[in-house]
């Protein structure tokens, strides 16, 4: 039967022993002894040895040299333990990691592809509203083909993001810091939800409070999506009743003279919420802090 190194070494001279590793793992053990007997530095490697019959096996081996008391080495001990199935795990982990990578890689050039081939009729619709904008309309129509552009717009924010997937999965995704007309944007997005909400009979109230600064500082792209999202499944799970929306000014503070004069520093809150049968509320509100450039959702049920 095969013997291991360690039962090999038991019986027969080091070198023989040594001869059993592969040539590169013969030299790094080697080089691992010569330190220990010379500078009393131990060892710790792993170290490949091939068998009789070609399999590959790996062995880590632990060693030191025991001095005397003016610190010259005596001899050697160590021992040594076969990690072939850990490193076969850890072979297994790797070659899947590598499987994720790729498959994270194609699946962002898929989108990133899909996105630019989105981006090209979103364009042209963008600009047939832009100039259909332009005839004579009724106010029916002009309403219609506001909320058309509205929706491209909203649209067009989506895929810009999709464009930036490498940056979410990196998290590297920046919110932007522009002004924007909060008044303005809640009344967009309630004008793009409020046919849905007229087809289910349902009430869209939109509620803005005095003292709401006509701008503010943030990423308006990212706030339109999230508040047009939680009005979507607001209007989606209410069957009958009325869905609000509204906005208010939490707090004020002072900035910089720059900054000041061009627009009202505050901590905004928008908040959607729906009335239901049994006459269950529920209240979700996106808090937004511009000195910390966060956002903050939260949801709130009461009977």
């Amino acid at each position: 039967s095969r013997r291991s190194p360690w039962e090999l070494a038991s019986q027969i001279d080091t070198e023989s022993a040594l001869r059993c590793f592969t040539s590169e793992s013969q030299q790094r053990l080697r080089e691992a002894m010569d330190t220990a007997t010379t500078a009393g530095e131990g060892w710790d490697l792993e170290l490949a040895l091939d068998g009789p019959d070609g399999e590959r096996r790996w062995l880590r081996s632990v060693g030191a040299a025991e001095c005397d008391a003016d610190g010259r080495a005596l001899k050697l001990v160590g021992a040594v333990q076969d990690i072939t199935a850990r490193r076969a795990a850890d072979d297994a982990l790797r070659h899947a990691l590598q499987a994720a990578d790729a498959a994270s890689a194609a699946k962002s050039e898929f989108l990133a592809n899909m996105s630019h081939e989105i981006r090209t009729p979103m364009n042209a619709v963008m600009g047939l509203s832009f100039l259909l904008g332009r005839t004579s309309l009724d106010d029916e129509q002009r309403d219609l083909l506001s909320k058309v552009s509205s929706a491209s717009r909203s649209l067009l924010d989506v895929i810009n993001a999709v464009l930036d997937l490498s940056k979410i999965e990196a998290g590297e995704m920046v919110l932007e810091a522009t002004p924007f007309d909060p008044a303005a944007l809640l009344q967009d997005i309630a004008g793009l939800f409020r046919p849905q909400a007229d087809v289910k009979a349902i009430t869209l109230a939109l509620t803005l409070e005095a003292g709401l600064p006509p701008l503010l500082l943030g990423d308006a792209a990212r706030l339109r999506q999230i508040v047009g999202n939680l009005l979507s499944n607001a209007i989606k799970f209410t069957a009958e009743g009325h869905v609000g929306l509204s906005a208010r000014c939490l707090a004020f503070w002072d900035m910089s003279p720059c900054i000041a004069d061009a627009f009202t520093p505050c901590r905004a809150s928008f908040v959607t919420s729906r009335s239901a049968p049994r006459f269950v509320r529920t209240k979700t509100s996106v808090e937004y802090d511009p000195r910390r450039c966060s956002t903050r959702v939260s949801t709130l049920e009461s009977v």
